[in-house]
């Protein structure tokens, strides 16, 4: 069982939001810290053992990863095929080594690749995880299929994801966010994303040949009004942005209304609004 201590996660989280405060522009770092206590919560669950081999697959940022070596004396390779984001995640690794953070014997290797094509060996993980990654994939079946090559025989797998058929709210968003988010989604869709993946997840571990051991929803519930500075929107905004180019390049809107909707949507006012959205987990095994 892994024990988790409350200073070292609050550790690394200030050393993120400061970096976020010097790159506000990083829209998935924030997402990570922003699910992190979630995320958090299945650890204990996990049993890790000292000295594991944990792969983090879809790394992005090493916000995952980091949490593992402030933890344990483990070994975790981050793999991720965006190289400006392990960059990102080696800068933050070292700011975190300049404060004592990671556990003595514990070792952290940031590597770029594909998740379809792993750049590792047969059977060398104890643990893999991926979280917020399989809703982006366009072949998520052969990642899993990857997944099962590269853990050991014994070893678990933790996949952790969205569905927006488990988000709700009322009363409704208004049609400016409406337009932003039904072509943001469409956008994803077009290049193979799946935002409806999480309840596909068991599917495709068992495809790979895995042993399904849990299915959870985490769910999440508020009911509270939305300022113009709240971080939930703040990053949403922020996420919109930076699909802006590629969301008028595919034709889903044109660039005055978009530009016209956003600043609608920043500017809108406080509406009280009951809000839920849920995480689903599947851990599988090996056999």
């Amino acid at each position: 069982m892994m024990k988790s201590d409350p200073t070292k996660y609050a550790l690394v989280d200030g050393v993120v939001k400061n970096y976020l405060e010097g790159s506000p522009s990083l829209w998935v770092l924030e997402q990570g810290l922003y699910t992190s206590q979630q995320r958090r919560l299945l650890f204990g669950v996990f049993n890790l053992e000292s000295g594991a081999r944990i792969l983090d697959a879809g790394c992005g940022y090493g916000i995952c990863a980091f949490d593992f070596v402030g933890q344990l004396d483990v070994a975790v390779d981050g793999v991720d095929f965006d190289s400006e984001k392990l960059s990102v995640a080696r800068e933050i690794q070292s700011q975190l080594d300049s404060q004592d953070y990671f556990v003595k014997g514990s070792e952290l290797t940031f590597t770029q690749g594909s998740l379809e094509t792993l750049p590792f060996e047969d059977s060398r993980f104890d643990f893999a995880i991926s979280s917020f990654v399989f809703q982006h994939l366009s072949d998520p079946q052969s990642c899993a299929d990857e997944l099962y090559r590269v853990t050991k025989p014994g070893g678990s797998v933790c996949l952790i994801d969205a569905d927006d058929g488990l988000s709700l709210v009322y009363p409704q968003v208004s049609e400016a966010y409406s337009k932003l988010s039904d072509a943001f989604d469409a956008y994803q869709l077009s290049n193979g994303g799946d935002r409806q993946v999480g309840r596909k997840l068991a599917t495709y571990l068992d495809g790979a040949g895995f042993e399904i051991t849990s299915v959870l929803v985490m769910p999440v519930a508020e009911y509270k009004g939305s300022q113009t500075d709240d971080k939930g929107r703040t990053f949403v905004i922020e996420r919109f942005r930076q699909a802006r180019d590629s969301i008028i390049e595919a034709g889903l809107l044109g660039p005055e209304e978009f530009d016209q909707c956003l600043d609608l949507y920043s500017k809108e006012a406080s509406m009280v609004q009951f809000r839920t959205n849920s995480q689903l987990v599947v851990i599988a095994k090996r056999p």
